[in-house]
């Protein structure tokens, strides 16, 4: 699937300022999310196109295996807009937001995920090959950027204001950054293509590989400014060596012993927390609460949810004296800051139930390196919004960690 190799290695590296050193801006002038949402279904369908042509028979086995939960996922959204007395216009089919593409793009990650689930476990491979090496090169402009003190490489001095001191990459945002780098730390740790195909054919430069691309990822991820990432990075470091030590100990001991230092760690991290970081935290929890109080009070849209950019929706109408003491009057929420609320608002329960179904049944395997990099993702998205690059990013490791 060269579609999908071509999706992975470039959907985290274009944006509209690819271009602005030929002088050249496309559509959006400050549009970093749509303009890789427009590349995204671009290659999507370069991709159906490709593999109807190579491998009909394949696809179509894989939509009849799936057929009810794909008509299911496909008409909650509609069922919740006819419930609501929604209008299916054009903003509701396309969005019209930065982060927020409406029920098209919805259906496009639906197709998209039957694309990587009918591809064999060697194309797998080679995706989180190409996605690695897509992560290098954003790992390398982030500090590019910040030898710079930020250096405005592309033509972004908007960027510079937003986030200063902090790298934003080809992300435009420094969180969306440090959690895109976030989960190829544990595949390039564990070496897991050592014995597998590998990003050069040189077996002998292997570990020199692997060491220098988790430098590069870690000092990405260092001067992006991500409180939450480094966290979870000290935590994956501290609990592998543990870990190691803890071998041939009983599992309740070592799942103790790993329990206590990672609590430890956070109180230990929150306490020398700057004041500034702690009160966006705060604000993320307030978000979240907020969220979840709207869905409590209309218990029919926690099957059903209130459709796609509803998020957005709702804080535009109704906005609680709590919400508007961490947040300006006049600042766009399009975002609880945790992934299966965000799901669970907009979409229902069902897909949220399909995910953690997944990793109930298959949680033996979350112990693999991309099992973990499934952990460090979720774990990271659970604070903070979710965009395009890592949901790709997710899709793929949840298909190559659970696929038999």
């Amino acid at each position: 699937m060269y579609s999908l190799r071509v999706l992975f290695f470039t959907l985290p590296l274009y944006f509209s300022h690819i271009f602005s050193p030929l002088g050249v801006i496309l559509w959006e002038s400050y549009s970093f999310e749509r303009q890789k949402v427009y590349l995204f279904f671009i290659l999507v369908i370069f991709a159906y196109i490709e593999w109807c042509i190579k491998f009909p028979h394949n696809i179509w086995l894989t939509y009849r295996q799936y057929a009810f939960i794909i008509i299911l996922l496909f008409i909650i959204p509609i069922v919740s807009a006819f419930s609501l007395g929604s209008t299916i216009d054009i903003g509701w089919l396309i969005g019209g937001h930065e982060k927020h593409h409406g029920y098209i793009f919805y259906i496009g990650i639906i197709g998209f995920t039957i694309l990587v689930m009918t591809s064999s476990r060697e194309q797998l491979r080679s995706y989180i090959n190409w996605s690695i090496a897509s992560a290098l090169l954003v790992a390398l402009i982030a500090i590019w950027e910040f030898l710079g003190g930020v250096l405005d490489i592309y033509g972004r001095s908007e960027m510079i204001s937003i986030y200063p001191g902090r790298s934003s990459s080809t992300l435009g945002n420094p969180n969306y950054v440090a959690g895109y780098l976030l989960p190829f730390v544990p595949i390039m740790l564990e070496g897991v293509w050592r014995n597998q195909k590998t990003l050069i054919k040189n077996e002998g430069m292997n570990y020199l590989l692997r060491l220098t691309i988790i430098l590069c990822l870690l000092l990405a991820v260092v001067v992006t400014g991500s409180y939450i990432a480094l966290l979870l990075l000290a935590i994956l470091v501290i609990s592998y060596s543990v870990s190691y030590l803890l071998y041939g100990y009983s599992k309740v001991k070592q799942i103790i012993t790993l329990a206590t230092i990672v609590a430890i760690f956070i109180l230990w991290s929150l306490i020398l927390l700057d004041p500034v970081k702690l009160l966006s935290l705060q604000s993320r929890f307030i978000l979240m609460k907020e969220s979840m109080l709207v869905i409590f009070a209309h218990p029919v849209n926690i099957l059903i949810g209130f459709g796609p950019d509803s998020l957005l929706t709702q804080f535009s109408i109704a906005r609680s004296t709590l919400v508007d003491a961490y947040f300006p009057q006049n600042m766009l929420i399009d975002s609880s800051h945790n992934i299966f609320i965000d799901i669970l608002f907009q979409y229902g329960i069902f897909p949220v139930y399909l995910i953690l179904r997944f990793i109930i049944i298959n949680y033996e395997k979350l112990t693999t390196p991309t099992g973990l990099s499934i952990v460090l993702l979720l774990t990271f998205l659970t604070f903070n919004v979710f965009v395009i690059s890592h949901i790709i990013v997710l899709i793929l490791l949840f298909v190559f960690t659970f696929k038999d």
